[in-house]
């Protein structure tokens, strides 16, 4: 996976391994509207990637000295 900076003036490269994929638990979200008896409940689970960084390489420009 190559990695650029905002300036796009450092490019990178950096390592990773995936450790775990998944959901997480449940959120619940409640909506509630005052003086028109409106309610309503949902739920919500987000995905998620545990990774670990097995290194950062970033490459020194030449001619600097």
């Amino acid at each position: 996976m190559e990695v650029n900076n905002i300036e796009s003036s450092l490019v990178g490269r950096l390592r990773w391994t995936v450790l775990e994929q998944g959901r997480d638990r449940k959120i619940i979200v409640a909506t509630y509207k005052a003086k028109t008896n409106f309610h309503r409940k949902a739920g919500h689970r987000q995905d998620f990637t545990n990774l670990r960084v097995d290194g950062i390489e970033y490459p020194g420009k030449e001619g600097e000295g």
